[in-house]
């Protein structure tokens, strides 16, 4: 089973970065809050995203 991605809010954005959070469902059923930045490559037209981790409580 894969995670689901419950909802995204914008936190910032401007014309080459958009930050967001997003509140991602495992499938465990754990709920995580998780920053993403997406950074557009205006040189190529490509998108790159990261998914930003931090600790897992138990």
């Amino acid at each position: 089973m894969r995670w689901r991605v419950n909802s995204k809010r914008t936190l910032y954005q401007d014309q080459w970065v958009h930050g967001r959070t997003a509140d991602i469902e495992l499938p465990d059923g754990r709920h995580l809050d998780r920053r993403l930045i997406d950074a557009g490559d205006i040189t190529s037209g490509t998108t790159m995203t990261a998914l930003l981790y931090c600790c897992v409580p138990d």
